[in-house]
């Protein structure tokens, strides 16, 4: 979850300033006792924070939005907020679940992602989503788990 991902990006790149956000309660306090436990709490805030609520102005550098966990309409007002809060060169790292070639294992893994609230995404549709809000260097890269569509602000 949040604070799992914001110890790992901590831990491995040591100067880097993290913010957390989630708008789920028990994800979050969890996420707070890890960070709290840890030697990176002085870099790592978590905020109980929608996606989509965030504010305007230029701080963030590289943006981690799962998206597999958002319906489609969600994930278009959070990219909107999201390049309202990044900065000029800002990479956006967008995940979805990667849909297998077996069609056994492509139906588990759409379930996967209505399970856990999501909308399945192909990610040349998300590629569109990046490119329409003027990203740049705009592309994909398939995991067996995870696609990973990436973009940078210009």
């Amino acid at each position: 979850g949040v604070g799992g991902i914001a110890l790992e990006a901590a831990e491995t790149c040591s100067d880097l300033h993290v913010e957390g956000i989630d708008p789920w309660g028990p994800a979050l306090a969890l996420a707070e006792r890890n960070v709290a436990a840890s030697p990176h709490a002085g870099r790592i805030r978590l905020s109980n924070l929608d996606v989509t609520a965030l504010e305007s102005g230029p701080r963030y550098t590289l943006v981690w939005l799962p998206t597999m966990f958002m319906k489609r309409a969600v994930v278009e007002r959070a990219l909107d907020r999201i390049v309202a809060a990044s900065r000029s060169g800002a990479w956006l790292v967008a995940s979805i679940y990667t849909q297998p070639g077996d069609p056994f294992m492509a139906v588990m893994s759409a379930l996967r992602t209505l399970r856990g609230g999501g909308e399945v995404t192909e990610p040349s549709e998300l590629e569109d989503m990046l490119r329409s809000r003027g990203y740049v260097d705009v592309e994909s890269d398939a995991a067996p788990l995870a696609t990973f569509v990436l973009g940078r602000r210009p």
